[in-house]
């Protein structure tokens, strides 16, 4: 007797009821849609707990599309028992668009809806299945899918968990920890949540309840940053901006991940492309390159890899029609914490990628990189006022890369460049692009997509193809405003997307892409990209029969007959034929720890063991220049601490300034000669302690500005004119901010007495004056150029008044 039949049988032994032993299994699942009515009605609005069905409570799910052709979906992790399932509708208008709604359960209709109310129960269900779907009416002329929430109640199959003590719990058992959570063991794992106060969120934000603080807040959809030709960048608050650097950058980050774009050069002049993304998580860099590569730390696998971990997060890299990394995590709900996409494209032969990047509401305004920092204000994205600055500021340290060059416009080189790469880009003011103009801007001469594809065309000499990448990229941007631009390329001829051999171009392939993994996926949406032929699984680069899968498990194939340990799920499988592994759960015989040991857990193992350097530095050697950030990373092996049971210390003192809110990272902002160091992360539970140590190297460049001085001694008469020269120049060929230079005089290490030097063109020097001078003013005087809110001083020059 399996679990679900023998808990039917016990409440009926009982006299209760089954539905008494019900959950709602939507709050599991993931929700999705055809599309939506705008930005802000989303499918997961009818899974997010809230039924109220008033638009004004933004909490209703609404399709652009009628009739059955609209549809609506939860997708469960796997087959569960479903008993009953609710659907609550919108109820401040339009209820006769209930009339004629259909219900399915894994692709069989069980119900027909009527108006019943602000709700409809179907009863009875009472099977194992993954899917419910709910498609339009077609009896009325307006058929559009309003869903303020869809119950799904019923019951998970059996599943085991663990807590830092190694007691077990099945499935729905839960717990209250000591910080308050509710941890619940599911098939994701143990899962602890917190819930947060209520609150009402106003439009394009919806509510969010951070699991450190156990504090709710509203927080806004995904943003979205791209890379993509030269590489042409837009940030999170929709700033257009050119960089020709050819180093690793850091994109974006977010709380315990980040994400780096690697730009390459290719003729050793700009422009430069983005070869690279890759995400850096609990230390190990995950990554996509151009042609389909997929890499753990710098280590090819095959896809689709799955990494899983016993708190329920998960790293996946995927090939959707392109490759995709994705990062989920419980802390953020249902959508990804982060979703990478490297679209593969081609200039001169050379092969690069579009970088695509979505990331989770909640890493608004503490985002940090050359994607911006996403506070609303496009204004202010590039740090220190200029692409280059900004781009510099998050290179990665351990890169030694040219300065890059200014941004120029290729087209200025070509007699009547502008006009013809004009003549080309106008496509974008026709159709099909037309459609999205008053929700996305596509710019102009100066800036936006229209200029990106400019420079992409002039790049390319007047080739017409190379506006391709640009015109996809506005097509993007316009299917997150909620346009459906994906078959664009139907309309330009010259367009075409060439896929690897035995893969075929798909304007709407399926998301996710049926694999060996995965034969039959449910479908989550579409996506445009290059696909296998219904009936074939992408594996190692080729379509191929089911019958020649294997078995697959974080990017390494088996043979049939492998045992596979599959510690972050707690199983363990066998491989059989065609890729198919039958499975069990792992039983965890709990070890008595020494006494100077702890009962430890790691979030890769299902286990717990026992250990005494439980805390472990997951980053020790760092290495930044002047002024960059760097966030130093404590992992600790064990549950339930917070903030107050970890310390942080420099050189022995203790640090708490930049501690993150869960007390696991210390952020150094602008780093200095002073932030050089060893920090140690300290971490408490109990009696028992345990820490890790981290080396901090700061460097400090050489100055960027050059000094020459007319004269290196100076004499003047009291009173009378004294001036003093000097020849200014940038090591990188840049020009010196003419209103930061002064003359100070220097006083036992201290400037003092500093004036603004004037600029001579002519002689292209800058002069300071001592006014009216005394003997009392004779000592040594510094030229200072003044960068990025730092002093540069000259070597000083001999003044002596007579």
């Amino acid at each position: 007797m399996n679990r679900i039949s023998y808990l039917i049988f016990f409440a009926l032994s009982l006299g209760l009821a089954v539905s008494q032993l019900y959950e709602n299994l939507a709050r599991l699942g993931y929700a999705s849609q055809i599309d939506n009515w705008d930005g802000s009605m989303t499918a997961n609005l009818a899974i997010d707990g809230n039924t109220n069905g008033h638009m004004s409570g933004r909490s209703v799910a609404h399709t652009r599309s009628t009739g059955s052709s609209a549809w609506w979906k939860v997708t469960l992790p796997r087959p569960m028992y479903i008993g009953k399932i609710t659907i609550h509708h919108r109820v401040d208008c339009c209820m006769h668009r209930i009339d004629g709604m259909t219900v399915y359960v894994d692709g069989q209709l069980v119900d027909t809806l009527y108006r019943a109310g602000a709700s409809n129960t179907i009863d009875n269900i009472n099977r194992m299945a993954k899917e419910v779907m709910v498609r339009g009416s077609n009896r009325v002329a307006d058929g559009y899918i309003q869903i303020a929430e869809v119950e799904v109640w019923g019951m998970q199959e059996d599943v085991k968990c663990y807590d830092s003590s190694g007691k077990e719990y099945r499935g729905r058992e839960s717990f209250v920890r000591s910080d308050g959570k509710t941890c619940t063991c599911g098939v994701n794992g143990l899962v602890c949540r917190c819930e947060g106060q209520s609150i009402s969120c106003p439009a394009g934000s919806y509510k969010w309840t951070d699991q450190v603080t156990c504090v709710a807040e509203c927080i806004k959809h995904d943003g979205y940053c791209s890379s993509t030709g030269d590489p042409h960048y837009r940030s999170f608050d929709g700033r257009y901006f050119d960089f020709h650097g050819e180093c690793t950058y850091q994109a974006a980050s977010c709380g315990d991940f980040k994400v780096n774009f690697k730009n390459r050069d290719f003729y050793n002049r700009a422009p430069r492309y983005t070869l690279r993304a890759e995400l850096v998580y609990r230390g190990v860099t995950y990554s996509i390159a151009n042609r389909y590569q997929a890499m753990v730390n710098g280590l090819a696998v095959q896809l689709p890899y799955i990494k899983s971990f016993t708190n329920g997060d998960r790293v996946e890299i995927l090939n959707n029609g392109q490759l995709e990394i994705r990062l989920q995590q419980p802390s953020k709900d249902k959508s990804p914490a982060v979703r990478i996409r490297g679209t593969d494209a081609v200039h001169n032969g050379n092969s690069y990628i579009q970088a695509e990047l979505w990331l989770h509401g909640s890493c608004a305004d503490i985002t940090e990189g050359i994607c911006g920092n996403w506070n609303g204000n496009p204004g202010d994205d590039l740090t220190g006022g200029s692409a280059n600055s900004l781009g510099t500021l998050h290179q990665l340290y351990d890169e030694n890369c040219p300065a890059p060059p200014e941004p120029y416009h290729p087209c200025d080189e070509i007699p009547q460049g502008k006009e013809g790469a004009a003549a080309i880009c106008d496509t974008l003011k026709g159709a099909p692009f037309t459609s999205c103009h008053s929700k996305v801007p596509y710019g102009d001469l100066n800036g936006g997509v229209y200029h990106n594809c400019m420079t992409d065309v002039c790049h390319c000499f007047m080739d017409k193809n190379c506006a391709c990448s640009q015109y996809d990229n506005y097509a993007s941007s316009c299917i997150e405003a909620g346009v459906d631009l994906s078959n664009w390329r139907s309309s330009v001829d010259y367009c075409p997307f060439e896929c690897p051999e035995g893969l075929t171009y798909m304007a709407a392939g399926p998301v996710p892409a049926p694999t060996c993994l995965n034969k039959k996926p449910e479908k989550e949406g579409t996506v445009r990209g290059c696909f296998c032929p219904a009936g074939k699984y992408l594996q190692d680069g080729k379509c191929v029969d089911a019958s020649q899968c294997r078995c697959l498990y974080e990017g390494k194939f088996y043979e049939p007959g492998a045992v596979i340990k599959k510690e972050g799920e707690c199983q363990e499988c066998r491989c059989g034929g065609s890729g198919e592994m039958t499975c069990s759960s792992i039983s965890c015989n709990i070890p008595t720890c020494a006494s100077d040991q702890i009962l430890a857990r790691k979030d890769d193992l299902c286990c717990p063991y026992c250990e005494s350097d439980w805390v472990e530095a997951l980053n020790p050697e760092e290495k930044v220049k002047e002024g960059q950030d760097v966030v130093l990373t404590c992992q600790v092996h064990t549950e339930g601490l917070s903030k107050k049971d970890i310390l942080w210390s420099k050189d022995g003192e203790e640090v708490t300034n930049g501690v993150s809110k869960d007390g696991f990272r210390l952020k150094i902002s602008n780093a200095e000669e002073d932030d050089d160091g060893t920090y140690t992360c300290t971490a408490t539970k109990g009696s028992a302690t345990s820490s890790a140590e981290f080396r901090l190297t700061v460097d400090i460049p050489e100055p960027t500005v050059t000094f020459k001085p007319k004269k290196t001694k100076v004499s003047c008469k009291a009173k009378k004119k004294c001036q003093v020269s000097f020849k200014i120049n940038k090591e990188d060929g840049g020009t010196v901010n003419k209103k930061a230079v002064q003359l100070c005089k220097l006083v036992e290490g201290q400037l003092k007495n500093c004036s603004k030097m004037t600029y001579k063109k002519k002689k292209d020097t800058f002069i300071g004056k001592v006014k009216k001078p005394k003997v009392s003013d004779s000592g040594d005087y510094v030229c200072v150029v003044t960068e990025d809110g730092k002093n540069i001083v000259s070597d000083p020059v001999a003044v002596v008044v007579r």
